[in-house]
């Protein structure tokens, strides 16, 4: 929690009044880190530390979890979000929501008015099957080359 109420203390002031009026009127923690989630997305803040405020929400959302007095099951502050297109790979936190987060997408769609098209996760390599089509076949045509030359 120190870390984090350091990070707030970086925000531009708009972002730590949103953050000081949700910790006096939110009535549950999971609104307040909502809260966070999106004053990080917001175009004023620094990349760097919308990062470290958003892996520092993930890392209390798995205390949360971990604890035997709660009943939450989110796993990462991108299921906290109407607009999970906008989040940062940071905001997945582990990818064990994602497929949740996936099957909300045309709803959220039909909410927004827009389409959201997700970060696929990194497990999901969709550029390696064609980058190993690729080398086999310069290594296929390299072999080829090297017979007619010697």
């Amino acid at each position: 929690m120190n870390l984090l109420e350091g990070y707030v203390a970086f925000l531009p002031v708009e972002g730590q009044s949103m953050i000081a009026q949700l910790r006096h009127e939110a009535q549950e923690p999971l609104s307040i880190l909502a809260g966070i989630h999106w004053v990080a997305h917001h175009p004023h803040v620094e990349g760097k530390l919308a990062r470290l405020l958003i892996l520092e929400l993930n890392k209390i959302l798995i205390r949360l979890n971990s604890s035997n007095y709660t009943t939450i099951n989110v796993k990462s502050v991108a299921a906290l979000t109407l607009t999970p297109d906008k989040c940062y790979e940071e905001c997945f936190g582990d990818w064990e929501d994602y497929s949740h987060i996936k099957s909300l997408i045309p709803i959220l769609e039909m909410k927004a008015g827009r389409p959201m098209m997700l970060r696929p996760p990194p497990t999901m390599n969709i550029f390696r099957p064609t980058l190993w089509q690729k080398l086999q076949r310069d290594s296929f045509t390299r072999k080829i080359t090297q017979r007619n030359v010697n």
